[in-house]
């Protein structure tokens, strides 16, 4: 298999990635680490759902820690 990546100029054709704030976040994911053509399952966003702990979008050149802790019955993750 060949993945070929290019840019696609708004003025050639639209597509979603040209408005990241307007992407559920697992769709963003989505276009961020895999292109258009990869199969992905069904059910995904319900899969991103479930593994994913907490996010918080954050405008350029600002910081967040976050600090997890995970135990065999739950898991919590705080954000700062």
């Amino acid at each position: 298999m060949v993945e070929v990546t290019f840019t696609v100029s708004q003025r050639v054709r639209r597509i979603a990635a040209h408005d990241p704030s307007q992407l559920s976040m697992a769709e963003y994911a989505r276009q961020l680490f895999w292109s258009s053509g990869v199969d992905i399952p069904d059910n995904y966003d319900q899969l991103i759902q479930e593994i994913t702990l907490d996010f918080v979008e954050l405008p350029p050149g600002r910081r967040r820690s976050c600090r997890c802790s995970f135990r065999r019955s739950s898991s919590s993750c705080s954000i700062r």
